[in-house]
């Protein structure tokens, strides 16, 4: 697919200038002059030293029952969009209250909480994407936006972000290009990594990492071998991930994909030796869901298998590879060593102290609606508006066209189905990374409409959308002339969301 038809899938917007326009100096977008003082107001709980956490799991670990420590390295339930199982997260395990150990409930993804309970679209604010903070270039604004994500977290009861995404692109096509907060770039993607990571864990939600690694595109995802140099390694893919190390990341999410010919999942060599060893990695590692293959992958430093063992998957079916009769083949301190790794994580982050709720009696907590909470809702849609208007990259303005000055432009074309997804999925992403916005979001098209119905420009839309019709669609007439806009004067603008 050529990078001229991926663009059209989005939409295009097209000025036809009557006059020509001078030379105008552009106002720069307003930006977050509070971000500063915003991140001073929020909170950091304190959190224990890993020494210390990884004391108290060791003196826990000792006293659990077998069936406790099964309880802790795999899944209970999956909440999949319409679960049959109200109450549960997308990812979850038991509660052991005798040791003040909380369930855990994890949930979709880094760009905002991924409501799957029936009724509860619209009821978290959704942020822009990765790759759109990723063009902030603003560590303060990443670290302001993973605070106000954790805050709505921490409102739907959960304890765990799946995320963020940080694998540094590769494939231009890549499906899951507009979650990864690294963008192309290494040494940006750590430093942003860095900021997530600690906005997120500030308001103790624990942070993961994913999807180690070399996960760069969805072709063949599950079944590909990324063939890797050391170099290559250390000195671009593994950047984000060491810096998310670096900074406390509490879990990392091993990917679905072989590493030079081995499946991430169970491969010692960059679970134990690279992200452990060299890393220093203190938390720990959960599979991707159903990447886990064999028990053999908690001897190579896996340390919890998601989702579990579940009988109904959407389209996959019965999934899980640790049944009691697989986990109960494996020595004990094999199960311990994983167990205490994931309570080193919970104690750190003093998740012992705030237990919350426990599924499945958390569905209160997942039906609220935390962008009509008290502040908190404005103060978020503040943020994620100032944060799309600062990911903003114009890479070319031909004879000063923009800002548009509805003195000399009379009509504007916007192309591209995109602009009039009312189901927003082309701009707020599918999957995993899906937020659906509530009642109040736009497309882009109604958006650009009531704009230009103020300023008194015509919106043309034309219906094709094929690459093919475009040079003959754009004939927009005036008292005096017929001009057609040729193909290679076409300026493209990409959205994602």
């Amino acid at each position: 697919m050529t990078g001229k038809r991926m663009a059209f899938r989005r939409f295009a917007i097209f000025a036809v200038i009557l006059a020509k326009a001078e030379p105008e100096v552009c106002e720069e977008p307003h930006h977050l002059h509070l971000v500063q003082r915003q991140l001073q107001l929020l909170r950091a709980p304190s959190t224990r030293p890993w020494e210390e956490a990884r004391a108290m799991a060791k003196q826990v670990v000792s006293k659990l029952a077998n069936e406790e420590l099964y309880d802790l390295v795999r899944g209970s339930h999956f909440a999949w969009y319409g679960s049959p199982d109200p109450g549960y997260y997308v990812g979850n395990t038991p509660a052991i209250p005798r040791f003040k150990i909380p369930a855990l409930k994890m949930q979709d993804a880094a760009q905002g909480f991924r409501a799957t309970e029936v009724g509860t679209a619209g009821t978290t604010t959704s942020f822009p994407s990765m790759l759109a903070l990723a063009s902030t270039w603003d560590e303060d604004m990443v670290r302001l936006v993973a605070s106000a994500l954790g805050t709505e977290y921490k409102g739907k009861g959960a304890n765990c972000i799946l995320g963020p995404s940080i694998n540094v692109h590769r494939a231009a096509a890549g499906g899951r290009n507009f979650e990864y907060l690294s963008g192309e770039d290494g040494h940006l993607g750590a430093k942003l990594t860095a900021a997530y990571v600690k906005g997120v864990q500030d308001q103790g939600i624990i942070a993961t990492a994913k999807h180690f690694a070399f996960n760069e595109q969805e072709t063949n995802r599950m079944s590909m071998d990324a063939r890797m140099s050391e170099r290559s390694q250390w000195e671009l893919y593994y950047l984000p991930f060491r810096a998310a190390a670096e900074a406390g990341v509490g879990a990392v999410m091993c990917a679905y994909n072989k590493v030079n010919g081995t499946y991430a999942c169970q491969n010692s060599e960059i679970l134990s030796a690279d992200l452990r060893g060299k890393m220093g990695f203190s938390g720990f590692v959960m599979s991707d869901w159903t990447a886990m293959h064999t028990k053999d992958a908690l001897r190579a430093g896996l340390d919890q298998e998601q989702p579990g063992l579940i009988k109904k998957v959407p389209v996959v079916g019965e999934v899980g590879v640790l049944a009691d009769s697989v986990i109960k083949t494996l020595d004990r301190s094999v199960v311990e060593n994983a167990v205490v790794h994931v309570l080193t994580t919970i104690f750190r982050l003093r998740l012992d102290q705030d237990m919350g709720c426990t599924p499945p009696n958390c569905t209160q907590e997942l039906m609220s609606d935390q962008t009509k909470a008290t502040t908190r809702g404005e103060r978020h849609e503040d943020i994620a508006l100032r944060a799309a208007t600062s990911s903003i990259v114009l890479l070319k303005n031909g004879n000063s066209l923009l800002p548009l000055d509805k003195r000399k432009i009379h009509r504007i074309a916007v192309v591209g189905n995109a602009s009039a997804d009312e189901t927003h999925r082309t701009f707020v992403g599918k999957g995993s990374g899906f937020v659906q916005p509530d009642s109040s979001a736009k497309t882009p098209l109604q958006a650009i409409e009531e704009k230009a119905a103020k300023a008194g420009i015509q919106v043309l839309k034309p219906e094709g959308a094929s690459i093919e019709e475009a040079p003959n669609i754009f004939v927009i007439s005036s008292r005096k002339f017929w001009s057609v806009v040729q193909w290679e004067d076409l300026c493209f603008q990409n959205f994602f969301g």
